[in-house]
């Protein structure tokens, strides 16, 4: 099986280090040096904190690393710290999505700015200098774990048990945010939402994934050899790393037993902090489902699991070479791994979520069925009228015609709605038509699960040896 390519730590100058190392190293010597290097292409998990409205190229954009970044089993940035970047530049909305925009009341600007992140400060020590640049703006993410589902029971007991739930969710979501020191931040966002002029802005808790354009080096760490030699030998029978998707996966295109492949970006130590696999390793694995989303709103299925490990191509050189200087022992009878999705982060908007076994999911919203009802009930209210026993006139529903205008056509649907009765009576049966379909009759939600998507991967207790790679991982 040939890999995606990919520059780990494995380096010319890398490998004269390694094989100097070992030269150096007999038999029976102690330690092997190590370099610490993050290579590029990793992505930096960056969040920003608060909402910024940047105007123009060069605007500093502040954000925080959302995930520690790791080399071989190191930790050599932490969580938390700060990292800097700057406005390179504004791309335009495309024209089709600018005038679904203008029908739907924003005409603001429609530029988003793409940010180069170029300096990171450490806690500790003097500023690093980086050049890591997004593949795409910014967005709002949420963590998804595979975890049990609570029994509620069936029938009538069962529903009223998990709708207590759901609210007792929903409640619990309105206390955090009423204790949250950024709430002022957030009715802000959501109050610019539904603004007519939305500016240029990066909101705040929002996610950007930038990825390393060059190499970074840490430095090197004294190994003990026969940890290196160890090193893959026995298979992970428990345990939980993160791990960064290199193929991108959709329940639409991706086809049934389909090759999936993610890099280890945290390591992965025993119960006795031996390590099993270092940051680099490549999970190699397959679809199990695929399914695309179908009419009467029926969602996309998509299933996957990691069966192999492939170790870095710098950590085969080094066994390679330690193996070289001693008699090696019979290699071990070998045996797959069964490694699950145990979560995900992702984009909110793409509802994804994650079943108890580990299976992505459609998320829908539990109130998707209220929108239907209130659009057929504004299209009915459009239609009624009120005689005026006064003076004798008859008054039109105006506010249910700029309710069903606004539903089907946003803010110029309220408008016109409100002032001419046949387009408030148009709107609300062509909205209310349309909302129906959508949640009833049309194609459901396609999963859609992009490249460089941050993955929780759990190790199942199957197997005691890891097989021997089919390739190596460049």
């Amino acid at each position: 099986m040939q890999f995606p390519a990919r520059r780990t730590l494995f380096s010319p100058l890398f490998a004269a280090f390694v094989v100097a190392a070992c030269a150096q190293s007999q038999p029976g010597s102690a330690n092997v040096q190590v370099p610490l290097v993050v290579p590029a292409g990793t992505p930096l998990r960056l969040e920003v904190e608060k909402t910024t409205f940047p105007k123009h190229v060069g605007d500093a954009v502040r954000a925080r690393l959302a995930e520690p970044v790791y080399a071989f089993d190191k930790e050599v940035i932490p969580a938390g710290t700060e990292v800097v970047g700057h406005v390179s530049s504004f791309t335009e909305t495309p024209k089709s999505v600018r005038v679904q925009k203008m029908l739907g009341g924003n005409f603001g600007s429609f530029r988003h700015a793409q940010v180069l992140f170029d300096t990171v400060l450490p806690k500790d020590g003097p500023p690093l200098k980086i050049m890591a640049s997004t593949e795409s703006g910014s967005a709002q993410v949420v963590e998804m774990r595979a975890t049990s589902a609570p029994n509620t029971g069936h029938g009538i007991h069962g529903a009223v048990n998990r709708a207590k739930l759901e609210a007792g969710k929903e409640i619990a979501k309105a206390r955090d945010f009423l204790h949250s020191p950024d709430k002022m931040d957030v009715i802000r966002s959501a109050a610019l939402a539904r603004s007519p002029y939305q500016p240029v802005k990066i909101d705040g808790r929002s996610r950007f994934d930038a990825l390393l354009q060059a190499p970074q080096n840490f430095g090197s760490e004294s190994v003990p050899a026969s940890e290196i030699s160890q090193i893959g030998q026995v298979a992970p029978q428990s345990g939980e790393l993160r791990a960064n998707l290199v193929t991108s996966l959709n329940s639409a295109t991706t086809k049934p037993d389909a090759a999936v492949d993610a890099v280890v970006m945290s390591p992965l130590f025993s119960a006795d902090h031996q390590l099993l696999l270092p940051a680099g390793t490549h999970l190699v694995g397959k679809t199990t489902i695929a399914r695309p989303a179908k009419r009467m709103h029926k969602n996309g299925q998509l299933r996957f699991a990691f069966q192999q490990v492939v170790l870095p191509t710098d950590v085969q050189s080094m066994q390679q070479q330690l193996a070289s200087q001693v008699q090696p022992e019979p290699p071990a009878a070998s045996q797959k791994i069964e490694a699950h999705l145990g979560g995900i982060v992702i984009s909110r908007s793409a509802h994804v979520g994650l079943s108890e076994e580990g299976e992505t999911k459609v998320e829908e919203s539990k109130t998707r069925f209220i929108g239907p009802a209130l659009s057929v009930a504004l299209a009915a209210a459009t239609t009624q009228r009120e005689h005026d026993e006064d003076d004798g006139t008859i008054k039109n529903n105006t506010g249910a015609q700029a309710g069903a205008g606004a539903l089907a056509f946003g803010l110029a649907g309220a408008v016109i709605g409100r002032v001419w009765r046949p387009a408030g009576i148009a709107f609300g049966f062509a909205g209310a038509g349309r909302s129906v379909y959508t949640q009833f009759f049309g194609k459901g939600i396609d999963i859609d699960i992009p490249k460089n998507t941050s993955l929780l991967v759990d190790f199942g207790r199957t197997g005691k040896t890891l097989p021997k790679p089919e390739a190596s991982a460049n």
